[in-house]
């Protein structure tokens, strides 16, 4: 029904937003002189990504299956169906998107992309002088509150 239709939208909501969360980090890890592999980028970027994901999705599906509880029939199955496609999503989002990203970095695609150079990530092209990004910062100082290394 109706209700089902706008749980699709919702989910691209929570999708779109797992989806910057990653590449962003993604993007954060061009700026690191530890990193220099794809594979090192990627094993920091899902590490810290997937935690975001997870807490987003997991609170989201845990807040649809409260509805399960409803003894309205049509809320009931709205909240299992919506619940069931943020859990999708979430596995999804997991593994396609991760591996696209590196597709699209290991192709040379993001280098021929307007804003896919490491000049243009780092801003100025001065890997010393670049900023983390906000979720970055934050997905650092949420996981890791002592500084200590993850």
């Amino acid at each position: 029904g109706v209700l089902h239709f706008l749980a699709v939208f919702v989910v691209t909501g929570i999708g779109a937003d797992d989806l910057f969360v990653f590449y962003d980090h993604w993007r954060a890890t061009a700026r690191m002189k530890q990193l220099q592999t794809v594979e090192q980028r990627f094993v920091w970027t899902y590490r810290h990504a997937r935690q975001s994901m997870l807490v987003t999705s997991l609170t989201t599906i845990v807040a649809f299956l409260a509805g399960v509880s409803s003894v309205i029939a049509p809320i009931r199955l709205f909240s299992l169906f919506a619940a069931l496609l943020v859990f999708w999503n979430f596995i999804l989002v997991c593994v396609w998107f991760p591996a696209a990203v590196v597709v699209y970095h290991t192709s040379g695609w993001e280098a021929r992309a307007p804003c896919g150079s490491e000049k243009c990530v780092n801003g100025d092209g001065d890997d010393n002088q670049a900023k983390e990004t906000g979720a970055v910062r934050f997905s650092a100082s949420f996981m890791d509150p002592f500084g200590q290394a993850s």
